[in-house]
């Protein structure tokens, strides 16, 4: 899988993911909500490509899974991922 099959688009779940290109680079953008007033707080994330297998670093590695058939991501060990909208 290539991150080029999953980016530019928003994948819904809690929380929410933007996928996308910056330059040569693909990021990952995850909304999640914290503290008792649950403020939205955007924490990024480069999106790697290594050996043909996608994963993101936390300060743990998230691996990620793309099913083409059902157009759903799926995170380890988030769960999955299925697309909201799609952005230019």
């Amino acid at each position: 899988m290539t991150a080029c099959a999953v980016h530019g688009a928003v994948w819904k779940s809690k929380p929410d993911v933007l996928i996308y290109k910056e330059g040569d680079a693909y990021k990952v953008t995850v909304f999640a909500r914290s503290g008792k007033a649950r403020k939205l707080r955007p924490e990024t994330y480069l999106l790697v490509e290594e050996n043909g297998n996608l994963f993101i670093n936390t300060g743990y590695r998230i691996d990620i899974a793309y099913n083409e058939a059902a157009d759903v991501l799926t995170f380890s060990p988030n769960g999955d991922y299925v697309r909201k909208e799609v952005r230019p």
